[in-house]
């Protein structure tokens, strides 16, 4: 029987050749990225390269990550003196981490999705693999994004005693009871009172169409 490390496998496989033959953009409309595989014990990762220039999201770019999508969630702060009192902090962080050359970045276990999926990685490989990747990339900062300490507390221990640094990111919400705790959420609220409206039709996506992705991308 197939286990599910392989089936995820073949998918990372699959997914990753699909970006190599037809380019980031196919798929991700504001997105610059230099796809590959990397073997990490019994898993094989989707890994994404940039080497300075501007990935266009934050899937694959700190810098957009830290600034951009910061400034864009500062338009919707409730206090709007406390968000230009923000606005300026993150403008003075702007030319720090151009000049640190964030965006020289290797993202490891990267789907290019705004929350990656977690992956049971062996945390006992971590100082293996970072040698590795070192070799490889030695003028890249290293990354891995949407580690929680709830499904990923070994791995992010690991990768500390590796000299890894853990830096605060996006918010992400771990939900056990999706009634209960996102349902009742505000958003989920607005999004039924859409739905109620009746301006929307539902339909089965039976396949994806050419150039059906063309307009979509990621901040």
């Amino acid at each position: 029987m197939t286990s599910a490390t392989d089936q995820r496998n073949r998918i990372a496989q699959a997914y990753v050749a699909a970006f190599v033959q037809d380019g980031a953009r196919r798929y991700i409309a504001n997105l610059d990225t230099r796809v590959d595989l990397f073997a990490w014990g019994e898993h094989v990762l989707p890994v994404t390269v940039n080497s300075g220039a501007t990935a266009g999201t934050f899937v694959c770019s700190a810098r957009v990550g830290y600034i951009d999508y910061t400034r864009e969630e500062l338009r919707h702060f409730p206090d709007p003196r406390l968000a230009a009192v923000l606005g300026l902090v993150v403008s003075a962080l702007d030319p720090l981490l151009a000049l640190c050359d964030i965006d020289r970045i290797v993202h490891v276990s990267n789907w290019m999705m705004s929350t990656n999926l977690p992956v049971n990685l062996d945390g006992t490989l971590t100082k293996e693999r970072t040698a590795e990747l070192v070799g490889q990339f030695p003028r890249h900062v290293l990354a891995m994004r949407s580690l929680t300490w709830s499904y990923s507390a070994g791995l992010m221990a690991a990768l500390e005693q590796a000299g890894w640094t853990l830096l605060p990111c996006r918010q992400n919400y771990l939900v056990d009871n999706v009634a209960k705790q996102t349902l009742r959420k505000r958003d989920a609220r607005r999004d039924q009172a859409l739905w109620d409206r009746h301006d929307f039709d539902f339909a089965e996506l039976a396949e994806l169409l050419p150039n059906s992705w063309t307009d979509s991308g990621v901040i």
